[in-house]
């Protein structure tokens, strides 16, 4: 019996690339810059799920951000929307919502007129009265964790450890 190996060359480059941590630490930041938006697409598309696209703004606001910290590369979702928190993990509104503030107008008056309220005022109070942001949506939270996104990581890790050894 004759056993014979040919590639041994490339098989030892691999090794040595796959056992080094920084190289690891490269290889997930690709996958997770590959796959970033198309979580942030599927969180835009959880929130509008449950509330009307009126204006746009809270899904334009959500952004993907992939960084490093320490040993540890992390993918994630963030959004400088003043109602992403309600929207997200819910809340009670123990006050009436700023609808006529005339330092900043209030974006209340884009909403009045889709849900057919002829004053911002009225909105604020029904706002305040049926608690629609009383449970959240967790839309970022169910992108990242989603497991058809996470084989998209997966599967981008893949193939940027691939595309490493290439």
């Amino acid at each position: 019996m004759k056993l014979s190996i040919s590639g041994g060359k490339n098989f030892v480059r691999s090794i040595n690339l796959y056992k080094k941590q920084s190289n690891w630490r490269q290889i997930m930041r690709e996958g997770m810059e590959e796959i970033a938006e198309d979580n942030r697409d599927d969180a835009e598309f959880n929130v509008y799920q449950q509330f009307d696209r009126v204006k746009g703004s809270v899904g334009d606001s959500i952004e993907a951000i992939v960084y490093r910290r320490g040993n540890y590369a992390y993918l994630g979702l963030k959004s400088d929307h003043p109602a992403i928190n309600f929207i997200e993990y819910g809340g009670y509104i123990k006050k009436l919502p700023a609808y006529n503030n005339k330092k900043s107008p209030s974006n209340l008056g884009a909403y009045a007129k889709n849900y057919g309220f002829k004053d911002t005022a009225k909105l604020a109070g029904a706002i305040k009265d049926n608690q629609p942001f009383e449970f959240g949506t967790f839309a970022m939270t169910n992108a990242l964790t989603d497991p058809y996104n996470r084989e998209q990581l997966e599967s981008a890790v893949r193939r940027a450890a691939l595309r490493a050894i290439s």
